[in-house]
């Protein structure tokens, strides 16, 4: 058998004879040669995190609330325009830090300088929802490509995360303030259910109430975490 070496090679694209072998095509038959760059890609490094995502069926909801089809996943993460996000769906077991780890398990551990996940004080389960602000809109954008559709969840949830602008104060300062006389900062509140902030990935503190804040209580028939229902 009479070896090539590699000088000697077609240019890819090029028309060669092949040599008889069980292996091979019939001998005399004509192949193409394959470049480099038509081969399939390499599979993706090992230790990276894995973004588990429910199927993706394009579907926005436009200002009107009609549905509207035909938008990419690129296009809908370049739509965020604010800082502050809303993640629903989020399975009710978790808590504020259980969402910080994920956060941060995605690399976003330093983009992000508010999180509240509003907690149900009866029951100390969350209402699945959660108020994160990022230090850029690209960030925010970060966030929105990686957990809109996110099924990850630890616990089995498959509800996938849908994560939106849906909120009425937008931006770091106006997270702060909404909060900073809230019931839910009360000195008989846990830490583990408040708003927190962060600078750098490091807790931060919370900057001291304006005036007296009155405990939390449940309103009769409902049972939410007060300052919630305004973010």
């Amino acid at each position: 058998v009479q070896t090539q070496t590699s000088d000697q090679l077609p240019p890819a694209g090029s028309w060669v004879q092949t040599q008889t072998s069980d292996q091979l095509p019939p001998a005399g038959s004509w192949v193409q040669t394959q470049s480099s760059d038509q081969l399939p890609p390499p599979p993706p490094p090992s230790g990276s995190p894995v973004v588990q995502r429910a199927p993706h069926v394009p579907h926005m909801e436009s200002k009107e609330g009609t549905p509207s089809t035909g938008v990419t996943e690129a296009s809908r993460s370049d739509e965020i325009t604010s800082t502050t996000l809303m993640l629903k769906h989020i399975p009710k077991a978790y808590s504020r830090d259980m969402l910080c780890e994920l956060l941060d398990s995605f690399a976003l551990r330093t983009l992000y300088d508010f999180v509240y996940l509003p907690v149900k004080f009866s029951s100390n389960t969350s209402f699945g929802y959660a108020f994160v602000n990022f230090t850029t809109v690209d960030n925010a954008k970060r966030c929105h490509h990686i957990f809109d559709g996110f099924t990850g969840w630890n616990g089995g949830c498959e509800e996938p995360c849908e994560v939106s602008m849906q909120t009425k104060h937008r931006g770091l300062a106006a997270c702060v303030e909404l909060y900073r006389n809230s019931p839910v900062m009360h000195p008989s509140v846990a830490d583990a259910v408040k708003p927190a902030l962060f600078k750098n990935g490091e807790r931060m503190p919370y900057p001291a109430p304006t005036k007296r804040i009155k405990p939390p209580r449940a309103r009769a028939g409902a049972d939410g975490a007060a300052g919630a229902q305004d973010q």
